[in-house]
């Protein structure tokens, strides 16, 4: 069984460093370098807050300190989550991962932006987007196309500046996906049992209905 398991783990890892490259050095052009390299700041909390907090200020004032602390808490959460998995497996990012590789030049990294070596798993920028992502398509669903398209491309441009491998990627999106089910399902049962004002309507309903009797 442990064979199996070794054998499965080695083709993930030559498949992950094979779709790494086919994204990193594939892609290359000065169009990708503006609008995929660009992408990857959506993933940043601050930048994503200053782009997303206005205009659900100026489209949906009635909700806004509601629906920010839903993101707030979404993004708090998967950030706990990512920052615990980063501290227990300490995977090294590609470029002091194939450290020796590219200084025999073997393999070339196409990096933009910062250039990072160290806690490579989850991606950080991942689970920020994928978070923020999944909570405004609770939201307002019609736009939930735009809103994992948008994160989709952000994930991407991790592997595209060369600060992560597809399989960082993917777990960031998915602790960002599920923290946000975790927070918005909490606040839907929650909601579910309560007035706008955090009065349990179940109650109030009994009370009345007692008066009325």
């Amino acid at each position: 069984m442990e064979a199996v398991v070794n054998e499965t783990l080695g083709w993930v890892l030559i498949w992950d460093r094979a779709l790494f490259f086919w994204i990193n050095n594939g892609w290359v052009n000065p169009f990708c370098d503006v609008i995929v390299g660009g992408a990857t700041w959506l993933g940043n909390a601050g930048v994503l807050a200053a782009i997303v907090l206005p205009v659900l200020w100026v489209l949906d004032r009635p909700r806004f300190w509601q629906n920010t602390i839903i993101l707030a808490s979404a993004m708090a959460l998967s950030g706990m989550a990512s920052h615990l998995l980063k501290a227990l497996v300490h995977r090294p990012r590609p470029l002091k991962d194939m450290a020796d590789l590219i200084e025999a030049h073997q393999v070339y990294i196409h990096v933009l932006w910062q250039p990072l070596r160290e806690n490579s798993m989850p991606s950080g920028h991942a689970h920020t987007v994928f978070a923020v992502a999944t909570t405004l398509a609770f939201l307002y669903k019609r736009w939930v196309l735009l809103f994992f398209s948008l994160a989709t491309l952000t994930g991407l441009s991790r592997v595209y500046v060369g600060a992560h491998y597809p399989s960082d990627v993917i777990a960031g999106a998915f602790i960002g996906i599920i923290g946000a089910v975790v927070v918005y399902g909490s606040y839907d049962r929650w909601r579910g049992g309560r007035d706008g004002f955090g009065h349990s309507v179940g109650r109030e309903q009994e009370m009345k209905k007692g008066i009325t009797e």
